[in-house]
């Protein structure tokens, strides 16, 4: 069970009545809005579905169109639009937030939406342009809602597996910078880090763990069929190309201060892990941890560390704190903003530093922690 997915086919009636019920909008958006439609504007005019709402000139355009793409390249083109409309209106990232952006009072300057909503946007624009309801689905992970699993984005990802856009082009590599069309996104993931002082710092990383994820699913024979407009990506064979699924872990919890750490696990490889960060940690000198903790622990949502396998290597960090992102890694680095973000965060100092005395040490672990978690949380 590395990450349970399902795929679940749209209803028709949906692309009519919540994705594209104002094909006006699309029509605005698409060919009234200064996108770069990369010369196929004759293309997109001529697949346009509702050819009754083009203006003479438009019609004229799609009859002399002579552009012609692949099923998949149309689809790409169509990706690369919808990215272009999600900047411009500067929308924000918000898990409640369902609605397409082609539904109506749905496309606005600083709009919110969900992963959810950013992938009825995109069914919605690929049916306003002649895909059929039945080649489309909703590709959900966790999609019982299980709270004894989270998904993170994976730290790093292969370029044979996760692929970007730009136009119809359907080999261009994956640039989360370039491609996720929003950076700005708190998130509730951290990375540890040890001082050469001995003492620790976050980092704030773009792969908190939440509860699932919406992707769309094209069956129409594509080689990376899988669409997450989110952050910009295509998958070859679904979200576990991206991102990693992770169970509670009971054994592995600990106490700390009389507050329980939450251990979660990678069901195969035990090196990868999440740890919950009680609210007696904190990391006042890092801005990122105190909104993190000012916006969700409110809201009963926790913190998190995320472990990976180099954090089982002894290692030190100077105190330097960037935004988001983590080191280069190799292969392709995963620094995309936060996906659908129904969990948790992390962050601290050592317990020495905790209201300048010891902290009460945690109840000993019966099982092998990281380096840094061993010090941090003063295990045996």
């Amino acid at each position: 069970m590395s990450l349970p997915t399902t795929n679940t086919l749209f209803a028709k009636d949906a692309f009519d009545t919540d994705f594209a019920n104002v094909p006006r909008i699309v029509k605005r958006l698409v060919f009234e809005n200064g996108l770069n439609l990369y010369g196929s504007e004759g293309l997109l005019l001529e697949s346009f579905r509702f050819q009754q709402l083009l203006s003479d000139t438009q019609k004229k355009q799609a009859l002399f169109n002579k552009t012609r793409l692949s099923k998949e390249g149309l689809a790409c083109l169509l990706f690369d639009v919808l990215n272009q409309i999600l900047r411009k209106l500067n929308f924000k990232y918000s898990y409640g937030q369902n609605h397409s952006v082609f539904s109506d009072g749905g496309a606005s300057e600083n709009m919110e939406l969900s992963c959810m909503g950013c992938t009825g946007s995109f069914a919605g624009l690929l049916y306003n342009f002649g895909f059929e309801p039945g080649t489309m689905y909703a590709h959900v992970s966790n999609p019982t809602n299980n709270d004894a699993l989270k998904v993170s984005m994976k730290q790093t990802l292969s370029p044979d597996a996760v692929k970007g856009f730009r136009g119809s082009n359907p080999d261009v590599a994956y640039n989360a910078d370039a491609m996720a069309p929003t950076h700005d996104e708190l998130s509730n993931g951290f990375k540890l880090q040890t001082l050469l002082s001995g003492g620790h710092a976050v980092k704030m990383v773009p792969r908190d763990p939440f509860l699932n994820h919406y992707t769309l699913f094209v069956d129409a024979g594509f080689a990376f069929p899988y669409f997450d407009p989110l952050i910009g990506a295509r998958y070859k064979g679904g979200q576990g190309d991206a991102f990693n699924g992770y169970q509670r872990w009971h054994t592995g919890g600990f106490t700390y201060n009389h507050e329980t750490v939450e251990v979660f696990k990678h069901t195969e490889n035990d090196q990868l892990r999440l740890y919950s960060v009680p609210g007696g940690i904190d990391f006042a000198t890092n801005p990122d941890f105190a909104k993190a903790k000012i916006k969700y622990l409110p809201e009963g949502l926790k913190i998190w560390i995320l472990i990976d396998t180099d954090d089982w290597m002894q290692n030190t960090a100077t105190t330097t704190r960037h935004r988001s992102g983590n080191a280069p890694a190799p292969a392709l680095a995963a620094q995309v903003p936060r996906v659908n973000s129904v969990v948790q965060m992390g962050g601290h100092r050592t317990p020495a530093q905790v209201g300048g005395h010891r902290a009460a040490p945690a109840r000993q672990s019966t099982v092998a922690h990281p380096p840094n978690i061993t010090q941090l949380y003063g295990l045996a």
